[in-house]
């Protein structure tokens, strides 16, 4: 949820002095670990300067996290207004003790949200006690609603300053941009965290790490919007999103802050015991080649590879020589389905030891080769050469 904070309401309550920047310190610490967006609003004399509240140096720092967005009504303007405009954009809650009694003509009939006393749906009150910031035990969090983002009035476009290519340039060129660009999906980002986050690491540092994780597991380099956008992530908080990526990742919630984990939970089998304790043999014989050899299958069977003829340098000189065939398959999905079956991480593997893993796998595609003779990874995915 939103969360649009009154940052003058808190630090000036229960204080006689000016106001105390603690207070607004300690209803973010309160409320961040819930899961929520802040957006806490001060006038912006009151963050710097001579005339800021005393107690206002832990702000820089805080300015970093991905879930806090400082908001600075201008010098001169009334940051309630700013508080209420905020939060009918953002469909949030609003977390202050004023009721906004003065606001109930412009606002018309978002009103009933915000302004009055305790029929107010969206707007949660609050106690100090010392260092303990309090929320009002009774208040009931509405539902989230979906916001939406303004497109821009005006779409601008770089064609007409660019050379048009010829049609064959353009054409390679978009072919070439629709292979290349990986699709991020859930599966994508449990993935990269599978094979690369040395985990265990807080929530919030493994939520600002993700970009890196996808860059290094598919080669595309995403922003932490498009990551939520384009896998479906939505506004949920990255604490939600961790817990709800099945047994291999668990959220130790006990932490303060709350740890990512690799998971020790048991996968529900709901299986005939008989079939059960087929599998359990099963993997009991399976040593990491066979595990290897069963998961290109398992690929190959889901449609997941495909075949490139490439020339090689010699094929290039001598025109009788046959023309390599590269196997392919996704790389992160090799490394997901081996690390179930295996416990072994192939992206922790050095070169030489997965190269000599690879050759004790049978080439796995029916023909004349029989062995796997070479191996390259190039983003994210895995060729193979075969003899």
């Amino acid at each position: 949820m939103n969360l649009i904070l009154d940052g003058a309401n808190i630090a000036r309550q229960g204080v006689v002095s000016s106001g105390d920047g603690n207070q607004l310190r300690a209803a973010i610490d309160k409320l961040l670990p819930d899961g929520h967006t802040l957006y806490p609003v001060l006038a912006q004399f009151r963050m710097s300067g001579k005339r800021a509240f005393p107690n206002m140096e832990w702000v820089s720092a805080y300015e970093a996290h991905e879930r806090v967005n400082f908001v600075q009504a201008p010098s001169g303007t009334d940051d309630d207004s700013f508080i209420l405009d905020l939060a009918i954009q953002l469909k949030g809650v609003i977390v202050s003790n004023d009721l906004f009694r003065n606001h109930k003509d412009r606002l018309g009939k978002q009103a009933s949200r915000y302004c009055g006393g305790s029929k107010a749906t969206h707007r949660m009150m609050f106690s100090i006690a010392g260092e303990l910031f309090i929320p009002d035990p009774n208040f009931v969090m509405p539902a989230e609603e979906k916001t939406t983002i303004p497109e821009h009035a005006i779409k601008i476009s770089n064609e007409e300053n660019e050379s048009k290519p010829d049609e064959r340039e353009r054409k390679s060129k978009s072919k070439k941009e629709k292979t290349s660009v990986h699709k991020i999906t859930k599966r994508t980002v449990k993935s990269a965290i599978i094979q690369h986050a040395k985990l265990p690491m807080p929530v919030s540092k493994l939520g600002t790490y993700i970009p890196n994780l996808i860059a290094k597991s598919t080669g595309r380099k995403v922003s932490k919007r498009e990551l939520r956008d384009e896998a479906g992530f939505g506004n949920n908080a990255w604490i939600d999103i961790f817990s709800r990526m099945g047994p291999e990742i668990e959220v130790d919630r006990n932490e303060s802050p709350p740890i990512v984990k690799f998971g020790t939970k048991v996968k529900k089998n709901h299986q005939k015991k008989g079939r059960q304790k087929r599998n359990l043999n099963h993997e009991k014989n399976t040593d990491s080649s066979t595990s290897l050899e069963l998961v290109f299958h398992e690929v190959i069977d889901e449609k997941r590879h495909h075949l490139v003829s490439k020339r090689s340098f010699l094929s290039t000189l001598l025109p009788f020589l046959k023309v390599d065939e590269i196997l392919v398959f996704p790389w992160s999905v090799v490394c997901e389905k081996h690390l179930k079956r295996s416990g072994q991480r192939l992206a922790k593997l050095s070169s030489d030891d997965l190269n000599e893993l690879l050759t004790q796998v049978p080439w796995p595609l029916s023909g004349k080769r029989t062995k796997i003779v070479r191996f390259a990874i190039k983003e994210n995915e895995l060729h193979l050469w075969g003899r």
